[in-house]
């Protein structure tokens, strides 16, 4: 139950600043952050989600935001590649590392390490808070990429019926 609460604080924490960076960045208004919230609030309460996203909420429900616009202002701003998740080999000892509620929380996922370096996949790059907890985790500079949430969440389904397989 402890891991849960964290990783629940972890979730929380990791939306909130994605939501900031979105405003401060001009890709969304306040307004629309502070509906967006009000449903990821709502729903965090309810727990009437099991993957729950900001991000989520901001593209597909609202449609507030474009995953697609979001993604290429990323790789135009920022020094990041991009991860087509499914057709990447994922190193299943490296991600076996990492717990999948960490990933959940965080929309992020460990695809490999190479001569120490580690390779993560993430829909929150934006979030400062992501990066600092992922490097704080691995204890080294990470090579970013971003994935489309639907990537990612394609993955978590897998690992989740990997995880209940193996229960």
């Amino acid at each position: 139950m402890s891991i849960e609460r964290n990783m629940g604080s972890v979730s929380l924490k990791a939306n909130r600043f994605l939501g900031m960076q979105l405003v401060d960045r001009g890709l969304i208004t306040l307004q629309q952050l502070e509906s967006a919230n009000a449903r990821y609030l709502e729903r965090r309460r309810d727990k009437t989600q099991a993957r729950l996203s900001l991000l989520k909420i901001l593209c597909f429900e609202e449609q507030s935001l474009s995953e697609d616009a979001l993604l290429s202002y990323q790789l135009d701003s920022f020094d990041i590649g991009a991860l087509n998740l499914p057709a990447y080999k994922i190193d299943p000892a490296y991600m076996s590392e990492f717990s999948v509620q960490e990933m959940l929380a965080t929309w992020t996922v460990p695809a490999e390490s190479v001569c120490g370096v580690p390779f993560l996949s993430t829909a929150y790059y934006l979030s400062p808070f992501v990066r600092e907890y992922w490097e704080e985790r691995v204890g080294s500079d990470i090579v970013w990429n971003l994935s489309p949430l639907s990537d990612l969440e394609l993955l978590f389904e897998q690992l989740e019926s990997s995880v209940k397989e193996g229960a």
